[in-house]
């Protein structure tokens, strides 16, 4: 923001934001065009305004001074609090929901990697979505389509203040140092999660395969189940989705994907059998879409919520990972970061 002369200038990162994306690049060309050399011919263009962070263009506005008063500016500024529910009383929004959910007590939140809606959910009939643009279909995430269907500071450190128990799977986490300097297995790299870490689970690793990290999560919830006892709050980050793309050597796009994809519903099915299943909920969210097309906006990625008290259908509605940590959060009373 600056003053000069006559006018107040204001500049943002931005832009006008985000748009579709339907002719933007899968992962098999994102890849190939890594891969070749300079002077190659190159399949994605420079700058490539169908890939998400390719679409900020920021933006400069110039306002006249004389403009600038309450009169003109109080409307605005009522509109803008009005648009991110900045005006609701405090509390309203959690004494308002708190008593609409469940006596859900455990909360499992998955973050995956990198996918849009249309590369995995496009087929659904129900769906606001462009078919052409499936990637990922049921042939190779077939449990992503099921979990979709049934009828039936940071977030830990509210967990921390609450008193309440974490177990964090893969996020944040420092692999081990070959060379031996670190303590051997993964360790958690925020304050906190550290002694909350499960060592066994890899950080963000594409060589190992997300069935290693289902067996370690399901290992530990066997063990849960054994103690009578399911953390409040569990962190799970299995990867693989994201793919290498046309990496030569490393599996395809949609292997990667089928191999998160089995692992996920291991993960679910292995919740789904437990005494405390009753009073949990799964949130799948992509840590963002980045890397696919998407007719409605290259933001736009899928979200699940699974739980006994989940009702099976498809809400065209925007969600943001926002949302879900203010769910968790309410679920949990944990308060509002």
């Amino acid at each position: 923001m600056l003053v000069a002369g006559d006018s107040y200038y204001v500049a943002n990162s931005n832009g006008r934001g985000t748009r579709a994306s339907p002719d933007g690049l899968g992962p098999t060309a994102s890849a190939q065009a890594q891969r070749q050399g300079p002077g190659a011919t190159r399949a994605r263009p420079s700058p490539d305004t169908t890939y998400t962070w390719g679409q900020f263009t920021g933006k400069l506005m110039a306002v006249a001074l004389k403009d600038i008063d309450d009169t003109a500016l109080a409307p605005l500024s009522a509109r803008v609090a009005h648009a991110n529910g900045w005006d609701a009383p405090t509390g309203t929004r959690q004494s308002a929901t708190r008593v609409e959910y469940p006596l859900i007590q455990h909360v499992v939140y998955i973050i995956k990697e990198n996918r849009t809606f249309d590369q995995i959910f496009s087929d659904f009939p129900s769906a606001d979505a462009v078919s052409t643009l499936l990637f990922f279909g049921r042939n190779v995430s077939p449990n992503h389509h099921a979990l979709a269907e049934p009828a039936n500071g940071y977030l830990w450190n509210f967990v921390q203040a609450k008193g309440l128990s974490i177990r964090n799977y893969g996020a944040f986490v420092i692999p081990p140092d070959a060379r031996g300097r670190l303590p051997a297995g993964y360790r958690g790299n925020k304050p906190f999660l550290e002694a909350h870490t499960n060592p066994d689970f890899p950080s963000y690793d594409l060589d190992i395969l997300d069935q290693r990290r289902a067996d370690v999560h399901i290992a530990e919830l066997q063990e849960c189940v054994r103690h009578g006892a399911l953390p409040a709050l569990s962190i799970v980050r299995p990867p693989n989705d994201h793919s290498a793309g046309a990496r030569l050597g490393a599996p395809t796009p949609r292997a990667y994907f089928a191999d998160n994809d089995l692992a996920l519903d291991r993960i679910t099915e292995a919740l789904s059998r437990i005494q405390f299943l009753r009073n949990t909920a799964v949130f799948v969210r992509e840590d963002d879409a980045q890397n696919g097309p998407d007719h409605v906006d290259s933001h736009r990625s899928p979200l699940l919520v699974i739980s006994p008290w989940s009702r099976g259908s498809v809400h065209h509605r925007f969600a943001n990972t926002t949302d879900v940590l203010a769910t968790i959060e309410e679920i949990l009373g944990l308060g509002a970061l």
